[in-house]
């Protein structure tokens, strides 16, 4: 919601239309939330965004592939595909499904678009500091970060005004976010989590074996990424 709220205030700055060479994407897992992806397509539709679907594989030439919302994966191919590759789980220390899975399918987009130097837009807070500080104090290579709701001075409460006013919004809670028994959360909110899903056995959500992990993935729910989608604007 965050990074949508940035993305409007991008389209509402150049009349209404981004220019060509603003870039706007979306990194599928496979495991997101089926109401993030309605939530995307309706910003896609509503606001006239060129909205990029990309999706990490490993049997792509760089890497990565261009999707839509129908052909989206939904029982999370990239993210155990991955897993397979490094052959161990992401974890706090080593975090590297965001970056793989995110990050560098971002970074391989814009190369492929012509670009050696861009500027990458991140739907941070002005309640967020800690993170816009660390954010802009590493060396990302290629590109630049901006974080134009921090910038604005947007707290929490300006981005649920904002979406308030809308005729849609992400159909989650607030506690939820897009990324359900990810590790980085609290053990109370993964309880909460997995106590709303009482249907769910623990099998759902073994990610040590590829085969049991597709076949499962489609009874669960994200359980890997920061609750963010990236928007790159040059």
């Amino acid at each position: 919601a965050d990074a949508g709220d940035a993305l409007r205030r991008a389209v509402a700055a150049h009349g209404g239309r981004l220019p060509r060479d603003h870039h706007v994407v979306f990194t599928n897992t496979g495991r997101e939330r089926p109401e993030t992806l309605d939530f995307l397509a309706e910003m896609q539709s509503r606001w006239g965004v060129n909205l990029r679907w990309l999706e990490y594989r490993t049997d792509a030439p760089d890497g990565w592939t261009e999707v839509d919302r129908e052909t989206a994966s939904r029982n999370g191919e990239p993210f155990a595909d991955l897993i397979e590759s490094r052959s161990y789980l992401p974890n706090a220390v080593t975090r590297f499904c965001t970056v793989a899975l995110k990050i560098k399918v971002a970074a391989a987009f814009m190369r492929a678009e012509g670009y050696d130097r861009w500027t990458s837009v991140v739907g941070l807070r002005r309640d967020e500091e800690d993170r816009v500080l660390k954010l802009r104090a590493r060396d990302h290579g290629e590109w630049d970060v901006a974080c134009p709701l921090y910038d604005a001075g947007v707290a929490k409460s300006g981005v649920n005004a904002f979406w308030l006013k809308q005729p849609f919004r992400l159909d989650l809670q607030s506690w939820e976010g897009n990324c359900d028994l990810c590790f980085l959360k609290g053990r109370k909110v993964r309880e909460r989590l997995r106590g709303s899903l009482p249907w769910l056995s623990d099998e759902v959500f073994d990610l040590r074996n590829k085969q049991t992990f597709k076949d499962n993935v489609a009874r669960a729910v994200c359980p890997a990424l920061p609750p963010f989608d990236l928007v790159v604007i040059d």
